[in-house]
């Protein structure tokens, strides 16, 4: 007699953030995500109550990437201008890297997505960098600021909405000048 496949939380996460960066948030199912597992789409309901839960999971999961990313190649320097500049040079990179990901955990409305722990960690990430330049470890005003022109530098470009000359050095610009008003 076979034994069953072995099934884990973490696997099929995993498995899920393969498929929507293969396929697209369209492609992303529990349905797919059996299949590309070889078992039956009932058995990951032992994991998953519903796709939500599951969705929840992949975002979770691309916080602790974008996390893990961030800190990776973005050490605290000792000039904090320079701190912010590494921490957002890595954070569009990495929407570089893996866009499906990214835009699926920035754009995907699903409850508590945010309360995740490496969610509030990029958040207070954020904030200590901001910080660094203001002097107040609270700025949220500045940290939403910085977010805002990250966030949508990525959209921006990943769109093509630079068009075929690029930003031009606005990314550089743009920093140099929330720096400034920080």
């Amino acid at each position: 007699m076979a034994h069953p496949k072995q099934l884990d939380p973490a696997g099929i996460v995993q498995t899920a953030v393969k498929l929507l960066e293969e396929e697209g948030p369209e492609g992303l199912s529990l349905r797919a995500v059996a299949k590309r597992l070889g078992v039956k789409a009932p058995s990951l309901y032992n994991y998953f109550a519903d796709k939500s839960a599951l969705e929840r999971a992949v975002i979770a999961e691309g916080q602790r990437l974008l996390l893990e990313f961030v800190r990776g190649r973005a050490r605290k320097p000792r000039e904090p201008g320079l701190a912010i500049r590494e921490m957002a040079s890595a954070y569009v990179k990495f929407a570089r890297l893996r866009p499906a990901l990214y835009f699926f955990v920035m754009h995907h409305a699903v409850p508590d997505a945010d309360a995740t722990p490496a969610g509030k960690e990029l958040w207070r990430l954020l904030l200590d960098r901001v910080g660094g330049i203001t002097a107040n470890g609270d700025d949220t005003s500045g940290a939403v600021a910085v977010w805002a022109f990250l966030h949508g530098f990525t959209v921006l470009e990943h769109s093509g909405r630079f068009g075929r000359s690029g930003p031009r050095e606005g990314f550089e610009r743009g920093l140099r000048a929330l720096i400034s008003g920080l």
